[in-house]
């Protein structure tokens, strides 16, 4: 996972904030304490409008950032993390509601005309 922030007016690079793949051994079920130089990956459940989700959590440490201004913030991530961020986020749910999940998903993407040429 990599979070970087960018300048909005006056663009002097980017700064990147935290840039590790996330480690399931990182996983910790309840937050703990972090130093700077570490990073934790957390769960927890919610209910929202009726239906009880579990929300996925990255909590790192940051030293001696100093902004000022206005800036663009990016997260990317690799697929082996989104596959874990996923996999927390659905591992106690039945076979039936990941694929939906997935499908659903997959189903919002808009078509990427170069797949559609393929096709």
């Amino acid at each position: 996972m990599r979070i970087a922030l960018e300048g909005w007016g006056r663009n002097h690079g980017e700064k990147v904030l935290f840039a590790k793949s996330i480690d399931p051994s990182n996983y910790k079920a309840e937050p703990g304490t972090i130093n700077l130089n570490q990073y934790e990956v957390t769960t927890h459940s919610v209910r929202v409008n009726g239906v009880d989700k579990t929300r996925v959590g990255v909590r790192f440490g940051i030293s001696n950032l100093r902004t000022g201004g206005d800036y663009q913030g990016s997260v990317r991530f690799s697929p082996e993390d989104a596959a874990l961020i996923f996999a927390l986020a659905f591992r106690d749910k039945p076979l039936e509601t990941v694929l939906a999940a997935l499908a659903d998903a997959r189903d919002g993407l808009a078509v990427d005309e170069s797949e559609e040429q393929a096709a």
